[in-house]
């Protein structure tokens, strides 16, 4: 009871009142939960003091009897549960117990400004939106793996594996001036922002396979842009910016007019 009592009462106080306050955690980050471990003194059941130790992971056996828990290896003179295993030790009940939870808040989650869209998307990927906004296009979906080493702050990777682009022909392709959009309203009449696109080339393996054209209120910012040769090559991610005015109703129109095969946007970024 006494080390029930001394365990229940350190998960109730582990947080230093003199500490600044806790910062909220974000839904999509990398936050890194440890255990702080320290060595204490409990009453055991036969009314003994035992000291808690950590016990080397090679000492551990599992035990299918006990579920999620384990046990020590015959011989080493260490039995209990486990409560804690950081890939070296194990934590075991009678022989340590953890001073505190502590969160590494340090790996800053992905952030958007006023909007993020994961073109192509029907489920979104953090602080990304699932796809809206557009007018036609087709979407695709290639779970390759995406090297966003050679952009500055890239959208999550999954908002590469996505994408809208132009509607095929028949024959295969979209013919040249095929079209398709995205309208983008609710902001300030004339403001200026700054548009992101994102792009990924997961199909053409050469450069000249997907060449195509990007307006922004009619006024155009890529021409004859390749996927493929911006970024370097296949499954590399590549992002253009831009700083422009929404029109007199607060809207951005970009609008993707395909030259060669399948105009594509993988993600429209507006801070």
């Amino acid at each position: 009871m006494e080390a029930q009592r001394i365990i229940e009462q350190r998960k109730l106080n582990l947080r230093n009142p003199a500490d600044p306050p806790p910062q909220p955690l974000s839904r999509n980050g990398s936050n890194l939960l440890s255990l702080r471990l320290g060595i204490h003194r409990q009453t055991g059941c036969g009314g003994g003091q035992q000291h808690l130790k950590r016990v080397d992971r090679s000492d551990i056996a599992r035990d299918r009897h006990n579920g999620d828990y384990a046990t020590a290896k015959p011989g080493s003179g260490r039995v209990g549960p486990v409560i804690a295993d950081d890939h070296r030790w194990a934590v075991l009940v009678g022989f340590a117990a953890w001073s505190g939870i502590e969160v590494d808040l340090s790996n800053t989650p992905r952030s958007c400004g006023t909007l993020c869209i994961d073109s192509g998307s029907t489920a979104g990927s953090v602080p990304f939106v699932p796809d809206e906004d557009f007018s036609g296009g087709n979407t695709i979906d290639h779970v390759n793996t995406i090297n966003t080493n050679n952009v500055t702050n890239p959208a999550p990777e999954e908002v590469y594996q996505s994408a809208r682009d132009a509607v095929s022909a028949p024959a295969g392709g979209a013919a040249a001036g095929t079209t398709f959009s995205y309208t983008i309203g609710g902001l300030t009449a004339n403001s200026s922002h700054t548009v992101r696109l994102h792009f990924a080339e997961t199909f053409f393996t050469a450069k000249g396979s997907r060449v195509f054209n990007v307006t922004i209120n009619g006024t155009q910012v890529l021409t004859n842009f390749d996927i493929f040769a911006a970024a370097g090559g296949e499954n590399i991610a590549n992002i253009q910016q831009f700083t422009e005015a929404a029109d007199a109703t607060g809207t951005y129109t970009i609008t993707f007019t395909s030259v060669t095969n399948n105009a594509l946007i993988s993600g429209i970024e507006i801070d």
